[in-house]
């Protein structure tokens, strides 16, 4: 194999360059509605594609009722964030005594209104492979976008009071890590 001045590979079974974590929340047929924390994700338009551990309770439940809500924390939901990583197969909400939530309006999902932006979704497609056989991809319908009110300015999102919780790592050792405060408009590198 080639070398390449001042890269080395790696190997690890996991990578996680940045995502943002998110709480899903979803219907429960034992405790009524649940949470977990996760951090793959992205979204296109009306489109969301979630990443999920195959053999959870989280994917067993959204299959059956295929429906899930997105929501988003902030890093005042740390103890709440772990809890809903590290707990499995319980009532997560009764332990997060402290994340409030309400049903959405337009799906049967939970949202959570500790957190300052919620995504309520109906799945489209479970997409499983037995090449990664731990893990199933969910692509969903975006039903709506929620956003606290002291967010927005001029009725969009002020980018500059959002501070989302990042999930960075690798099967050694994974952190979070914290928006700082600079911000720089698309476009303001390249001009045409």
């Amino acid at each position: 194999m080639a070398l390449i001045v001042g890269k080395k590979e790696i190997s690890t079974n996991k990578f996680y360059y940045g995502f943002p974590i998110y709480l899903i929340g979803y219907k429960d047929e034992v405790f009524g509605f649940n949470f977990s924390t996760m951090s793959s994700s992205y979204s296109l338009g009306d489109m969301l594609v979630a990443g999920i551990y195959r053999h959870g309770n989280a994917i067993n439940q959204i299959k059956k009722y295929r429906e899930f809500t997105v929501n988003i924390p902030d890093k005042s939901l740390m103890e709440e964030i772990e809890i809903g990583g590290f707990v499995s197969s319980e009532d997560k909400f009764s332990i997060a005594s402290k994340l409030e939530y309400i049903k959405s309006e337009k799906i049967d999902a939970p949202i959570i209104k500790n957190c300052p932006i919620n995504i309520e979704c109906e799945v489209i497609e479970i997409i499983e492979s037995n090449e990664f056989e731990n893990y199933s991809n969910i692509i969903a319908k975006v039903r709506g976008r929620l956003i606290d009110e002291e967010l927005l300015k001029d009725g969009a999102l002020d980018h500059e009071k959002f501070n989302s919780v990042i999930y960075i790592g690798d099967e050694y050792k994974r952190s979070y890590r914290y928006l700082n405060k600079d911000i720089t408009e698309l476009g303001s590198f390249f001009k045409d």
